[in-house]
C-alpha cells in the first residue's frame, strides 16, 4: 500500500532534494487520476543520494527491476544512474535524474512551486511544465491527465 505522506516526511526530514512530478503532481494540481507510485525528480549527486538512502534506511528499499538491496550501494555508484525504481515498505518510488521535455533537477526546480502537503513544504512541478512533460512522454495513459490538467488550468485562469 502506498503511503505518500510517510515517504514525503522521510524525504523532507532528511533534506533530500526533490521535486514531485508525475501522477501525484497531477493529483496535487486537482486531477482525479489515480497513481500507484510516487514519481520524483531528484539531484543524483552523491551527497543527495546519501541522504536518500539514509531516509529510506528503515523501509527496506530495493531496486524494483533487480529485486535486491545490494544494488543500492554505494551512492557514488548510484550517482552514475539516470533513474532508480524502488520498492519500499511504504510503496513504489520512481526517482529520475531528468524529465523529458524539461531537463534535470535544478532546471525542474525552477519550474516548480512550494506547496504544503501534509504539513510539509514540498516542491511540486508547476502545471504548465507538468503538461509539457506529459506531452513529451507521449504515452497513451497520459492523454486523459493532459486533458484534465488543461481544463484545470483554464478554470483557474477565469
Amino acid at each position: 500500500m502506498q503511503d505518500i505522506q510517510k515517504l514525503l516526511k522521510l524525504l523532507t526530514e532528511n533534506n533530500v532534494k526533490f521535486v514531485i512530478i508525475g501522477g501525484f503532481a497531477a493529483i496535487v494540481h486537482g486531477s482525479s487520476m489515480v497513481t500507484e507510485d510516487l514519481d520524483l525528480c531528484i539531484s543524483f549527486s552523491v551527497n543527495n543520494l546519501k541522504k536518500l538512502l539514509n531516509a529510506f534506511q528503515g523501509i527496506n528499499p530495493e531496486h524494483r527491476l533487480i529485486g535486491t538491496t545490494r544494488s543500492l550501494d554505494p551512492p557514488s555508484k548510484l550517482a552514475k544512474l539516470k533513474n532508480l525504481y524502488l520498492k519500499t515498505d511504504l510503496g513504489y518510488v520512481d526517482l529520475l535524474s531528468e524529465v523529458s521535455g524539461v531537463g534535470g533537477y535544478e532546471r525542474l526546480k525552477r519550474h516548480s512551486t512550494v506547496i504544503d502537503l501534509f504539513g510539509l513544504k514540498c516542491f511540486v512541478v508547476d502545471i504548465d511544465t507538468l503538461i509539457k512533460t506529459k506531452k513529451a512522454m507521449g504515452r497513451p495513459k497520459d492523454k486523459e491527465t493532459i486533458l484534465q490538467l488543461e481544463a484545470i488550468k483554464e478554470r483557474s485562469q477565469r
